[in-house]
C-alpha cells in the first residue's frame, strides 16, 4: 500500500458513536473529514499487522498472520513437490 496513492477499497456506509470533541477536531480540517478518520483507521491496522503496535495487551493479530503466511507457504511447497514428482 502506498500511502500517496492508496488503493480503493469499496466503500460500506456505516453508523458510529464517535466522541463530540473528535468529530468538531476532524470537520476543523475541512473537507474530506472521513476519509481522514478511515486513513488514521487503516494506518493502526497496518501497524497492528507489522507488529509495531499492539491494540491490546497479549494481542496475538501478528500471530495469527504469521501462521496463515506459514501454512500458505507450507500449502505451496507441497504442491510444488507434487509438480515435479508428476514432471519426472
Amino acid at each position: 500500500m502506498d500511502y500517496l496513492h492508496p488503493l480503493e477499497p469499496a466503500k460500506t456506509r456505516v453508523t458510529l458513536r464517535l466522541d463530540a470533541d473528535m468529530v468538531r477536531w476532524f470537520r476543523k480540517m475541512g473537507p474530506g473529514y472521513q476519509a481522514r478518520m478511515n486513513l488514521i483507521l487503516r494506518i493502526y491496522w497496518t501497524a497492528l499487522l507489522s507488529g509495531n503496535n499492539h491494540s491490546r495487551f497479549q494481542d496475538d493479530t501478528l500471530l495469527r498472520f504469521h501462521a496463515a503466511a506459514r501454512e500458505m507457504l507450507a500449502q505451496h511447497s507441497t504442491l510444488m513437490k507434487e509438480a515435479r514428482n508428476s514432471q519426472l
